[in-house]
């Protein structure tokens, strides 16, 4: 996840300091929190389900390949919900 993370940062200073959670500076805080520029954004299809959880106190990562209808439900998830609304929505995205 580290260099998924820092690929994403946009220099190294600012993903040093991200790294370190205990730092708490409000200037440097709304830095980070500016809109993305848009022609730096991309769209990349839904295709796994990534999940961590912790089971009998050990961190359990999970990557599951997802068919056409499970990428429906999931991005319908990621909309606000699995109501028929937001299927319908998701079906379209995918189309």
């Amino acid at each position: 996840m580290g260099a998924s993370l820092k690929a994403r940062m946009s220099s190294e200073p600012v993903y040093q300091w991200w790294m370190q959670p205990d730092r708490f500076e409000p200037q440097f805080l709304k830095t980070l929190l500016r809109p993305y520029p848009a022609e730096d954004m991309a769209c990349v299809r839904v295709s796994k389900l990534v999940n961590k959880s912790v089971k009998n106190g050990r961190t359990i990562s999970e990557i599951t390949l997802l068919d056409k209808k499970a990428r429906v439900t999931e991005l319908a998830r990621m909309l606000g919900g699995q109501t028929d609304a937001a299927c319908k929505h998701a079906e379209a995205l995918l189309k």
